[in-house]
């Protein structure tokens, strides 16, 4: 896959999680976009940081607790 930059709009659909989910993540360090981008400080997500972050969540939620 080649890498791409996302908004967070476009990165919560990749996730298939909502936008202030991504920003929830983000403000707890979970998720590292490259920031700010422009005079808006728009937050950009790269896609190969957004395929570990979904690596890293399938394999939190098959940790079975003891």
């Amino acid at each position: 896959m080649t890498s791409r930059t996302m908004l967070a709009q476009e990165a919560a659909a990749y996730l298939g999680a909502s936008v202030d989910q991504v920003r929830r993540w983000t403000r707890k360090g979970r998720l590292n976009p490259e920031k700010p981008y422009g005079k808006h400080g728009v937050s950009l997500y790269d896609t190969d940081d957004l395929e570990l972050f979904k690596a890293a969540e399938a394999a939190e939620d098959q940790v079975v607790p003891i």
